[in-house]
């Protein structure tokens, strides 16, 4: 089973997804898969960001481990076989043109454009769309495809969405300024921190 085939299953289920209501999705089944708090190990040192400059990854062979530091809730070995899964499903990093090709292709022997045929024609998440492109609906356009109905909704709704939550951020950043508390976000990636505080991010 692909990840993507967990991560419907868990939203057709009403789980939660790991952040409030937000729902699961191919990376976050991945990230849990490959955690290993869930085998009771601790492990340190995964990267650093010296003097505040951006987080930097460091190599698996410098990462420190601490076995057996909390308590286990699933066994080595199935831990041991899901990564073994995981390596031989592999990752494929889409390049935009790819992607472009792949929904010229699904329009040729569809008609239409859609995230089912998309993810149907290889790809784990049709989301991927929205991080290259902005929206499946503006990779339409820049595959020379027609954009329908739905595609064009859905745009208008991140569109919206994106809105609202840009308008959220500014409004914490004026509270905070006005309570003299450094507030620094990112509008292109709506990821705020707080001066000796928490990182926010508006999903």
């Amino acid at each position: 089973m692909r990840t993507a085939d967990i991560a419907r299953a868990l939203n057709w289920a009403g789980y939660p997804g790991r952040i409030g209501l937000h729902p699961w999705r191919s990376n976050t089944v991945r990230e849990v898969l490959k955690n290993e708090n869930y085998v009771g190990t601790l492990v340190f040192n995964q990267g650093r960001s010296p003097l505040g400059t951006p987080r930097v990854k460091n190599p698996p062979d410098r990462w420190i481990r601490a076995a057996h530091s909390l308590p286990a809730i699933v066994s080595q070995t199935t831990f041991d076989l899901a990564q073994r899964l995981l390596r031989e499903q592999g990752r494929h990093y889409w390049s935009r043109e790819e992607l472009l090709e792949l929904i010229r292709r699904v329009y040729e022997k569809h008609g239409t454009v859609s995230p089912r045929l998309v993810v149907r024609e290889g790809l784990t998440c049709s989301t991927i769309f929205v991080n290259h492109f902005g929206s499946l609906a503006d990779a339409c356009e820049a595959a020379g495809v027609p954009v329908n109905d739905r595609l064009e909704y859905q745009r208008r709704l991140v569109t919206t969405r994106h809105a609202l939550k840009l308008e959220v951020l500014k409004g914490l950043a004026r509270r905070y300024e006005s309570a003299g508390v450094p507030f620094i976000w990112q509008p292109h990636t709506r990821v705020a921190y707080v001066e000796g505080g928490p990182r926010l991010r508006c999903v």
